[in-house]
């Protein structure tokens, strides 16, 4: 049986060594090219440590405590893991308090104290990297939970919204059934011949009832929306729907982008289909588009016919031949 292994290999890991001792830089450079790693460069002090790694990016940074210069290694090391988010190994021959306090604020990966063999540094390597990349990886989820808690925060406010939306058109659809009740009935016993006062008062009625019908399918929109009216389906041309829409569009989408409107010719737009879920179809369309043109743009919705001679299959569609009506929404 084969050991395998899901952490990263030797060779496809790249060290920075910072040292300001030649012979131990030299000594550690063999030892890393003995056991496959490759060499990112080397540095002796804080500066050019620093420098090293935004230009090589490396996987990993031993760095040696006392370096050449007024800065020394935790310096460089805080500066490198803050800026880079790259690993560090702290290299030192003194473990008094003081410097390992220092040390550990910067949140090193390993120490290693020397003198030290190739297996230790081996270890302290691996380690660090291992520790590094558990860490990037908690990060990536806990952003990711963090995503999906303000998602979720927003689909249920989006959620409470549209429950409130349901329950005032419900109740409102409720008072435009009175209203509407009423004034049809008015509407029947004023006499347009009679009285001089009954065309005004017809004129006024019939204003209402219109007034009354239009606000009737505002909310029979809003219960669609809200999932709270039975869908009911019927023979409607798709052009009067579309253009019914516009001031709506116009309004939602905003004036930054323009609307131009493409409607069948008479007689050509006939379809059987719920009206308030065709219109939801368009609006969502719509605001699809204007998503896709944060600056400025043009949105066409057009109605034609399109003859069908044979079988029509597409990814997701499958028609068969004849005669139907396309809606079709584009933007620039």
């Amino acid at each position: 049986m084969t050991a395998t292994s899901n952490g990263p290999s030797e060779s496809s890991i790249s060290v920075l060594i910072v040292e300001d001792e030649a012979v131990i830089a030299d000594t550690i450079e063999r030892r890393l090219t003995r056991m496959g790693y490759q060499i990112a460069g080397m540095a002796d002090t804080a500066e050019s440590a620093v420098q090293a790694a935004v230009s090589k990016r490396p996987d990993l940074v031993l760095m040696d405590i006392r370096l050449k210069g007024d800065k020394d290694g935790i310096t460089a090391g805080d500066e490198i893991r803050r800026r880079l988010g790259i690993p560090i190994v702290y290299l030192t021959a003194h473990s008094d308090r003081n410097t390992i306090r220092r040390a550990a604020a910067t949140s090193p990966s390993a120490y290693l104290l020397k003198p030290f063999n190739e297996w230790d540094l081996k270890i302290a390597i691996e380690i660090a990297i291992h520790r590094h990349r558990r860490e990037e990886q908690l990060k990536e989820n806990q952003e990711a939970l963090r995503s999906a808690e303000e998602q979720l925060c927003h689909a249920q406010k989006l959620q409470s919204l549209g429950q409130l939306a349901g329950g005032i058109a419900h109740d409102f659809d409720n008072l435009l059934t009175i209203i509407l009740g009423y004034s049809h009935g008015l509407l029947n016993v004023v006499d347009p011949h009679g009285d001089v006062t009954a065309p005004q008062a017809r004129d006024a009625l019939e204003q209402i009832h219109a007034a009354a019908t239009r606000a009737a399918a505002l909310t029979s929109r809003l219960l669609i929306f809200t999932r709270r009216s039975p869908r009911t389906a019927k023979t409607v041309s798709l052009s009067e729907l579309m253009v019914g829409l516009e001031g709506m569009l116009r309004r939602l989408i905003g004036e930054h982008i323009e609307v131009i409107l493409e409607p069948a010719g008479p007689e050509k737009g006939f379809i059987r289909a719920d009206p308030t879920l065709v219109e939801q179809v368009i609006v969502n369309l719509a605001l699809n588009a204007r998503d896709a043109m944060p600056e400025r743009g043009k949105l066409f919705i057009e109605v034609s016919r399109l003859s069908v001679s044979s079988k029509l299959v597409t990814p997701g569609l499958s028609a068969p031949a004849g005669q139907y009506v396309a809606l079709a929404v584009t933007d620039t």
